[in-house]
């Protein structure tokens, strides 16, 4: 749960 969250967020930062 919590590394999902965190991956989902970095990977949106690095797409953007």
């Amino acid at each position: 749960m919590y590394p999902n969250k965190l991956l989902l967020v970095n990977l949106a930062r690095v797409t953007h």
